[in-house]
């Protein structure tokens, strides 16, 4: 499957995006802990192309 129909959707910037994305890949981060605040998550060097505050908005998005 080509690089450009793949979509990796995750919960972790660290431990995900930055690997997908140094992969080529698109990618959705699902920032569950956004109302936390910056401090919530580890700082990343990559960011995702999307972000969404769950998979529920996403789907809404994929289907308008």
């Amino acid at each position: 499957m080509p690089l450009e129909q793949i979509l990796h959707v995750a919960a972790s910037v660290y431990h995900d995006i930055v690997t997908a994305k140094s992969l080529g890949l698109s990618t959705v981060w699902v920032n569950l802990r956004a109302e936390q605040g910056v401090g919530a998550n580890l700082p990343a060097v990559s960011q995702p192309d999307l972000e969404v505050p769950d998979l529920k908005t996403l789907a809404a998005l994929s289907s308008g």
